[in-house]
C-alpha cells in the first residue's frame, strides 16, 4: 500500500525540489568561479555557453581526442 500510492505523491515534491535547488547551486558555482577565477566545473560550463568550442565537447567526456 505504501509502495503503490504514497512513495509516488510524496517523489512529486521532492523531485521538483532537487532539481530546482540543482539549478541555485549551478548558476551559484558559475558565479563564483567567474568572479574569483577558479577553474572548475562552473567556469567550464560558463565559457562552453559562451563559445561553443571542442571545449564544451570534452567536457562532458563524449570526445576522446585531444583538441
Amino acid at each position: 500500500m505504501l509502495r503503490r500510492h504514497a512513495v509516488p505523491n510524496a517523489l512529486l515534491p521532492t523531485t521538483t525540489l532537487i532539481f530546482l535547488n540543482l539549478g541555485f547551486v549551478v548558476s551559484g558555482a558559475i558565479t563564483i568561479e567567474t568572479v574569483y577565477s577558479w577553474r572548475g566545473l562552473g567556469l567550464l560550463s560558463y565559457e562552453a555557453l559562451r563559445t561553443p568550442t571542442v571545449r564544451s565537447c570534452r567536457a562532458c567526456s563524449c570526445c576522446s581526442t585531444p583538441a
